[in-house]
């Protein structure tokens, strides 16, 4: 049973770091082998890195399948949060809500601060991750309140001066 569980996790890491055609098909593979290592969970942290570098995929489906698979096999590491907090300025909307999610679950006062501070950022697509992220939380924490009030009243000015 070990070895046929290794052969699974070198085989989903060749899939995962294959830099070869990008047709639907190997995006399938892609996020195929990116939840092969998520349902093997823990057992496979040594994974993790070939796993993070799939953040950078092109394809959404697989940026959000590698959100699941290190929300699995090692949420809390410095190198998931980080990752997690990239993905939640992310161009899709889906993948900013899986990266939120999965922040989310951790909550804790480090996750808080980093948002807070996105909520600042002068690149409306980082704030808006961060807004996302937070919306994200079973209560968003009081600090976040007044900063998303304010972008709320901003948005609301952008959209009364476009007529």
């Amino acid at each position: 049973m070990k070895y046929a569980l290794l052969i699974v996790w070198i085989c989903c890491l060749a899939s995962i770091a294959g830099e070869h055609g990008r047709s639907d098909r190997d995006v399938e593979v892609r996020v195929a082998a990116v939840n092969a290592l998520r349902l093997a969970g823990p057992n496979v942290r040594a994974a993790c890195p070939s796993i993070l570098k799939a953040t950078s995929d092109q394809s959404p489906a697989v940026r959000i399948a590698v959100i699941g698979a290190l929300s699995a096999i090692d949420p809390k590491s410095k190198e998931s949060i980080a990752a997690f907090l990239d993905l939640s300025a992310d161009i899709d909307p889906a993948v900013r809500r899986a990266a939120g999610r999965a922040l989310a679950k951790i909550a804790d006062d480090d996750i808080i601060a980093a948002l807070l501070k996105r909520l600042k950022d002068p690149s409306p697509q980082i704030r808006r991750g961060a807004a996302d992220a937070l919306r994200e939380f079973n209560k968003v924490p009081a600090p976040a309140l007044p900063v998303l009030a304010e972008m709320l009243h901003d948005q609301g000015q952008d959209l009364d001066a476009a007529g």
